[in-house]
């Protein structure tokens, strides 16, 4: 009778031990499966925030372009007008004097002039009518070409059809960034010469740029406002940039935009 009770005991301990066993061993796994599913919403969490963030640059970016062309229109449209007019009276009222009065008047005349010219080159700068019209490689040889009128460096600009047109977007963004490489080496590389090269691919576009000057500082990338506006333009179109100084001398910066995600518009 006592032996029979030792393995009764034996038997309800065991099988408490494996109930025990069993609960620890579910309680281990739903701790698991917490924490892998509190994992993904974290992944999923962030992926929405990094979405979110995303979209929200390419708004004021948007917003942006769309304010410098409502400035650049206004400039041209009525400022631009109104000196245009002014001009033409002070003409005509030149021919009617003569002396002092005229020779103060052409030096009036003169100044409208130069304020006409500042205002087209505003306005340019603020939203370049060529680029909706003609594209970004028509865009960059007329840009290239007036450079190159007045000041001392060769810029060699390598592309494969001056006709072919990418999406708005893309166009936009890579000219601004063009313009920031092309601002920062004229300012304070003391480069010679400029390589600028647009190689389109089946699936992405590649940006290149290099110059002889003599190199981009060691904080750039960190501290630049010109590097970051850059890489918030590039972060829009989805895309990659990688600028470094060359192994030779001067910069070099690489540009690649992929075309499937950027549809045309």
């Amino acid at each position: 009778m006592a032996q029979a009770n030792e393995l009764n005991f034996l038997f309800t301990l065991l099988t408490f031990a494996g109930v025990v066993f069993l609960i620890a061993l579910g309680v281990i796994v739903l701790n698991q499966n917490f924490k892998k599913n509190l994992y993904r919403q974290m992944l999923k969490n962030e992926e929405l925030k990094s979405i979110h963030q995303q979209d929200l640059l390419t708004s004021i970016i948007a917003a942006q372009e769309e304010e410098k062309k409502r400035i650049a229109a206004n400039l041209h449209d009525e400022l631009g007008a109104t000196l245009s007019i002014s001009r033409m009276r002070m003409v005509q009222l030149e021919q009617e004097l003569s002396g002092e009065n005229k020779t103060a008047l052409q030096s009036i005349r003169g100044m409208s002039e130069i304020a006409i010219d500042s205002m087209r080159r505003i306005s340019h700068e603020l939203m370049p009518y060529q680029l909706e019209m003609f594209g970004i490689v028509k865009t960059l040889q007329d840009v290239i070409k007036k450079i190159e009128d007045i000041k001392d460096v060769r810029i060699q600009f390598h592309f494969i059809d001056d006709q072919q047109r990418w999406p708005a977007s893309i166009e936009l963004g890579l000219y601004r960034i063009c313009m920031e490489l092309i601002n920062n080496t004229l300012k304070h590389a003391e480069a010679k010469h400029i390589h600028l090269q647009i190689d389109p691919l089946d699936d992405v576009l590649i940006l290149t740029y290099r110059d002889d000057g003599k190199g981009i500082p060691e904080n750039y990338q960190s501290d630049g406002i010109g590097f970051k506006n850059m890489q918030a333009r590039i972060n829009t179109l989805r895309g990659t940039m990688t600028i470094e100084n060359d192994t030779a001398s001067g910069m070099v910066a690489s540009i690649k935009v992929p075309l499937t995600f950027n549809k045309l518009s």
